[in-house]
């Protein structure tokens, strides 16, 4: 007797785009998910001013440590 294999759909999440350096950082500091939020640093980079705005997010206090470390050692082109 052969095994026969469902069908399963995956949901695949399509990742947002932004038009401007203002909504991507409204996304980063408003979700908490790990995914979106390590997308959204390379996306804020790619506008004028993104490169200040992610040195200022790293030196703050309340900084997500995590999210700190990995903003620090990217290899910025």
């Amino acid at each position: 007797m052969a095994l026969v294999k469902k069908h399963i759909e995956q949901d695949v999440e399509e990742l947002p785009r932004y038009s401007s350096l203002e909504d991507a950082i409204e996304t980063f500091v408003t979700t908490i998910d790990p995914t979106i939020r390590d997308y959204t640093v390379d996306e804020i980079i790619k506008f004028h001013g993104g490169g200040d705005y992610l040195v200022e997010y790293i030196n703050r206090e309340d900084a997500d440590k995590q999210i700190s470390t990995k903003i620090a050692s990217r290899k910025w082109l």
